[in-house]
């Protein structure tokens, strides 16, 4: 028995596993959570923390200096001195004990997400993580399609997962399975589906491309205009890098770039009644080009606070996840009507808060608020080292796979950050881990 599990961990399959299980898990913000001293522990947190530690078995036959090769890069290392930063500046945060568990959080996460799959790249092919990620996208998309469904009969908290117009009350089904809310799905999806886009174009398996197309519309249907826009824009550049750099595009990849956005948005008005259609178009567009809307105005005039707060604590910046307590502290009587929702005006729900939630939505605009100058040019820093190995792997391999993940990093990077908040969250750190081990090639 033992000796069938030393086998298993040998071949990597053990760590792979609990990969496996961690990436599944990665969106479940609203499920298989664990609340300790009001600090919120996720299931694939554990996960990942056996798949490193079985990877690292697997790895003791290399000597140190081979291990730490495969985990040193620019991107690690910038992210290690953002962390670093935050650890000598946290006896000046806002909210110490937080910023020193965030930092935590963060380098747990380099290590066990995306240290693990470093490690696995010897051991695990590409295609066995493009497919963990495409099982997973679908298993969300189940749901968010069956809730889809289940909200045309009252189900509108959702059936299966959860529905953002249980609090909303639009009238419009905005379901996001396990995800706090809509938009951290579809950017998942968004990320998931730019990712597997050359491995899906290029492969010969109908029902693997029917999967795909199906992620697709579970993404339209959070009605996350990040998602939206992002994906688009993702196709857009996937088209331009391949014509520039790979050669002529087929009528096969003509379609799929083309048509089948064009079909899933005649799909998506076709299955919307006309009242469901004027409330996106209200509460969607009309709102965010009149300057109305609440969550996407709230996001542009928040990096300008970003900056503000940036400038307040003389460059340094407010500590890792305290911008909120420091916003509390010195700005909620001026800026709560564009910042917050007026229901946290209720002093009940001061009293009751514990600084968990995030009052810049902005991954750049947090860095700059809570690390400041240093903060902000380290993250820049990793975001470039990790953008110039992928370009740098493109560039040389012309390989696909890498094209895909260069597309989907350069649209998080220069898009998704902007309006989602949160350095730390899993379900980013599972899509750096994967576009680097498509970046390295398979096993011998």
């Amino acid at each position: 028995m033992i000796n069938k599990w030393t086998d298993k961990i040998q071949k990597g399959q053990l760590a792979f596993i609990f990969f496996s299980a961690g990436f599944f898990t990665c969106t479940w913000d609203l499920l298989a959570t664990l609340e300790v001293y009001k600090f919120t522990l996720k299931a694939h947190q554990g996960f990942f923390l056996l798949a490193f530690l079985c990877a690292l078995v697997e790895n003791l036959p290399l000597k140190r200096k081979d291990v730490l090769a495969r985990l040193g890069s620019g991107f690690s290392i910038s992210i290690l001195g953002l962390a670093g930063y935050y650890i000598l500046t946290s006896p000046w945060s806002a909210y110490p004990l937080k910023t020193i568990l965030y930092t935590g959080w963060l380098v747990f996460n380099l290590f066990t997400i995306w240290g693990t799959a470093q490690l696995l790249a010897a051991k695990v092919d590409r295609f066995s993580f493009l497919k963990l990620a495409l099982f997973t996208m679908a298993f969300h998309t189940v749901i968010v399609l069956f809730d889809q469904v289940a909200y045309q009969f009252g189900h509108v908290g959702g059936f299966i997962g959860f529905n953002q117009d249980l609090y909303l009350d639009w009238g419009v089904s905005r379901p996001h399975a396990f995800a706090s809310e809509p938009s951290y799905l579809g950017t998942f999806l968004c990320l998931g589906v730019l990712t597997t886009l050359p491995w899906i174009l290029f492969q010969k398996r109908w029902s693997l491309s029917l999967l795909w197309i199906a992620c697709v519309f579970a993404l339209v249907f959070t009605n996350s205009r990040t998602a939206w826009f992002g994906l688009l824009a993702g196709i857009f550049l996937f088209g331009l890098l391949y014509r520039r750099f790979v050669g002529r595009i087929s009528r096969k990849i003509y379609l799929a770039l083309v048509i089948l956005p064009v079909v899933f948005a005649g799909v998506f008005f076709a299955i919307t009644t006309p009242g469901h259609r004027l409330v996106l178009k209200e509460r969607l567009v009309v709102s965010m080009v009149n300057g109305q809307d609440g969550p996407s105005n709230a996001r542009i005039r928040a990096l300008a606070t970003a900056w503000d707060m940036a400038k307040r604590t003389n460059g340094k910046g407010t500590g890792l996840g305290a911008s909120f307590k420091y916003w509390m502290d010195h700005y909620l009587r001026t800026d709560i009507e564009f910042t917050l929702p007026q229901w946290t005006l209720d002093q009940r729900y001061f009293k009751k808060n514990t600084f968990g939630d995030e009052v810049i939505m902005s991954i750049w605009g947090q860095t700059l608020a809570e690390g400041g100058i240093p903060g902000i040019l380290l993250f820049f820093s990793a975001a470039f080292f990790f953008l110039r190995s992928q370009w740098r792997r493109f560039r040389e391999s012309n390989d696909l796979l890498v094209l895909g993940s260069l597309v989907a990093s350069l649209v998080f990077f220069f898009f998704v950050t902007l309006w989602l908040g949160n350095i730390a969250r899993g379900d980013i750190w599972v899509w750096y881990a994967l576009w680097s081990r498509l970046a390295l090639p398979n096993p011998a």
